[in-house]
């Protein structure tokens, strides 16, 4: 996927101005079992960022190590998304 590809959903994210209407604009974009992905793999990136190894947030979260693999991945690549929005928090 190019980044290009991405400007458009950007650009409509940008136009978000409450978390009602993000609620509603991610519930209609995303099916339930996506949005549930996307939550899950959210909080492994954050308990990854905080210092919990694979193993406790595989337990603690009821995952796969592999699904836990994946996430710390992108944490550990250069121009990682997760990283980039967890130091802004």
């Amino acid at each position: 996927m190019k980044e290009s590809d991405l400007v458009p959903l950007y650009k409509s994210f940008q136009k978000i101005k409450s978390t009602d209407e993000f609620s509603a604009f991610v519930q209609d974009l995303f099916s339930e079992k996506e949005l549930e992905t996307i939550i899950e793999r959210w909080e492994i990136a954050k308990r990854l960022y905080s210092g919990a190894t694979y193993r406790e947030v595989a337990q603690d979260l009821g995952v796969s190590t592999a699904t836990v693999t994946r996430v710390g991945k992108c944490l550990r690549r250069s121009a990682s998304g997760y990283k980039l929005i967890l130091d802004r928090l």
